[in-house]
């Protein structure tokens, strides 16, 4: 029994409001264990939140193979830092804090929003 292992290889997927956080879980070290991550906006959404998926030795078959937690409901053109954090009844293992970007909205005409007027003036 021991202190859960960080997750390894964290990748973030940002959509304009959505996240995929990619991780794997190296080994189990006490079961059960709990997966979540805890994300916090720079410029909007700045009270931490946490999205969660549990897992225990009865619904991973294999460890070192990967896994996903989707955040959803994320502000655009937002910066987030964020953790993978590794839970069970010992403790906490938390990975570094890491950063992603949402991607702002593109306005879909192909035009700036900004109106250019032009003046023809007579030879």
């Amino acid at each position: 029994q021991s202190l859960p292992v960080a997750a390894t290889n964290v990748t973030a997927t940002p959509g304009t409001t959505t996240a995929a956080i990619s991780f794997i879980i190296p080994n189990i070290a006490y079961t059960p264990e709990a997966y979540s991550v805890k994300y916090t906006g720079i410029t909007f959404q700045t009270t931490e939140q946490t999205s969660m998926i549990r897992m225990s030795s009865d619904n991973i078959t294999a460890t070192n193979q990967e896994f996903t937690i989707m955040l959803t409901g994320l502000e655009e053109d937002n910066t987030y830092t964020y953790t993978v954090d590794s839970t069970n009844c010992l403790g906490t293992t938390s990975t570094v804090q890491m950063s992603f970007s949402t991607l702002p909205t593109c306005n879909t005409n192909g035009f700036s929003d900004k109106l250019f007027q032009y003046n023809i003036l007579p030879k």
